[in-house]
């Protein structure tokens, strides 16, 4: 089944889950289920996180419950099975000359409707057989959609690209996840070794850009709400805002009713 853009990158993007609730958002979160643990190194050693503060996670399951109640749910995500883990960076490749058409110099964020909106590759595509490039970086894996190519591991450092055609020959977006709780410089340096070759800068799920530059994309997932989550759970998702998951969450209701997917 062929996804949209659109969706995904909103879906992929601004709100955590707790328990076994599925979340229509993620800023590095997704609808996939997870068990909130206790963060570095606890994340990894299977100390469950208490629930006693009931009241951040009433709030997270009204906004889910909301969305799952909308008319617009199913026919959304339908064929979206998996979605970004909370401890997942998302960095997506934009090309520069496109980007630059928009503004006269590299702006620092971009809003919501043009980073959402904007059909970043209709007018420009990577060179053919660029996904070889990605082969040397990540192993490739088996993909849900017959549009998309993916590699990595599943809620770990993962890459896709995602194609209008079901043949694969045009691009429609190539984006990476970075895994916070082991944060690879090496895989870092491929990532932006490759965004230099494409002529592409980087679009965070915060709609921040950034420039192809090592150390300046470590900074950022040094800062990003999911490396934040790995260090301390229970304050990242206290301190999540509600306002803006939900002004997203209505931005791909919009987009939605507007261009459902085929």
């Amino acid at each position: 089944m062929k996804v949209s853009r659109k969706s995904q990158l909103t879906y992929m993007g601004a709100m955590p889950e707790a328990r076994s609730w599925h979340s229509p958002l993620g800023d590095g979160v997704g609808g996939s289920k997870v068990v909130i643990r206790k963060a570095s190194p606890a994340l990894s050693s299977g100390q469950h996180l208490s629930l006693s503060d009931k009241g951040i996670f009433q709030q997270l399951r009204t906004l889910a419950r909301n969305f799952s109640n909308s008319s617009y749910t199913s026919s959304a995500f339908q064929g979206i099975p998996e979605s970004m883990a909370i401890w997942q960076h998302r960095l997506i490749l934009l090309p520069e000359d496109v980007l630059l058409r928009q503004y006269d110099v590299l702006p620092p964020t971009i809003p919501m409707e043009l980073a959402e909106d904007f059909a970043w590759w209709s007018d420009v595509q990577p060179a053919a057989g660029f996904e070889r490039k990605i082969d040397l970086i990540l192993s490739p894996m088996e993909s849900w959609s017959e549009s998309m190519r993916m590699w990595g591991q599943k809620h770990g450092d993962d890459g896709s690209v995602c194609y209008v055609d079901k043949d694969k020959k045009i691009v429609e977006e190539i984006s990476f996840r970075v895994d916070a709780r082991t944060i690879s410089q090496e895989l870092v340096r491929r990532i932006c070794r490759l965004a230099t070759d494409l002529g592409c800068v980087f679009l965070t799920s915060e709609y921040e850009i950034l420039a192809p530059d090592e150390s300046m994309v470590l900074a950022n997932i040094n800062h990003s709400t999911a490396k934040k989550f790995v260090d301390d759970p229970v304050s990242t998702l206290q301190g999540m805002d509600q306002q803006k998951m939900q002004e997203r969450m209505n931005h791909i209701m919009k987009n939605q009713r507007n261009n459902p997917l085929q």
